[in-house]
């Protein structure tokens, strides 16, 4: 039986430490085929860390709302099942 594919969407705005937590968290308790999309709004490195953990990373300027973040990331989502996540989850 095939696994689905979950696509993890995450924004973020100024939240590198939270959101380096949360994707190394989430990385650890699950066995299920992760792709991991973070749409950084913000100027704190986040981007520069996704890059450099083979993180799918998009950056947009300020103001991109909550709404307009989500439909972003999903039309960016590869995945069978789209699970949305703050970064300080």
């Amino acid at each position: 039986m095939k696994q689905n594919k979950i696509s993890v969407l995450i924004p973020t705005l100024n939240t590198k430490k939270l959101l380096v937590q949360c994707i190394e968290h989430l990385k650890k308790s699950t066995r299920l085929p992760l792709e991991i999309i973070v749409l950084d709004l913000g100027n704190d490195g986040s981007d520069k860390w996704c890059i450099k953990n083979k993180i799918k990373v998009f950056r947009k300027e300020v103001p991109f709302y909550f709404a307009q973040s989500c439909n972003f990331l999903a039309s960016q989502a590869t995945g069978d099942i789209l699970l949305f996540l703050n970064s300080d989850t």
